[in-house]
């Protein structure tokens, strides 16, 4: 007899980690435009969290550095022969223990959406985690958690539900994208 175990339908998340010299300068950016951010969250206070969380997602600040390490990140891409674009971007803050509840960015799922097919999470400090949600009812496995680390990136599908969880003193700091990723015909 042979025997033999298949896994299908993996999920794809691709992780980088960043060391300080590399993510400094947006560190330093995204400090320079938090004021602006709670004020962009202050007007729209539907952001699906709870605690004090704020976020500059319905207007977004400008962060070139973050801007530059995308790019950067994109020749990888390129060298996997995969077509990469960034679609959006938006910063926001976890303080002490708060959260933002699961949810997908899949443009198939929610309305006035782009076409991107996978998002990203720059953790900007060592608070808090990201937790995926399986998307595979007959899995043993019904979540995968990321604690926060300076510099990680997770670049994940945007139809993958997910959470954010901070649960110590502290703010935990985060850059989100939806980007596109696709094969080079």
């Amino acid at each position: 007899m042979k025997e033999s175990i298949d896994y299908i339908f993996p999920t794809k998340i691709f992780i980088f980690d960043f060391n300080l010299n590399e993510i400094n300068d947006v560190i330093k950016d995204f400090l320079l435009e938090e004021e602006n951010m709670i004020k962009i969250n202050n007007q729209n206070l539907n952001n699906g969290s709870c605690g004090t969380y704020f976020t500059d997602f319905y207007g977004p600040c400008k962060n070139q550095s973050y801007e530059n390490l995308i790019n950067n990140i994109s020749h990888y891409f390129d060298n996997q022969r995969l077509d990469f674009k960034m679609i959006s971007y938006w910063s926001a803050c976890y303080t002490d223990k708060s959260m933002h509840s699961a949810h997908l960015h899949s443009d198939t799922m929610r309305p006035n959406f782009e076409n991107w097919n996978y998002s990203s999470v720059l953790c900007l400090s060592d608070l808090g985690e990201t937790r995926f949600l399986s998307s595979n009812y007959s899995s043993d496995k019904i979540d995968q958690i990321y604690p926060s680390k300076i510099g990680r990136m997770l670049i994940f599908p945007s139809n993958l539900f997910h959470d954010a969880l901070s649960k110590n003193s502290g703010t935990r700091k985060i850059i989100s994208s939806n980007l596109s990723i696709s094969n080079v015909c």
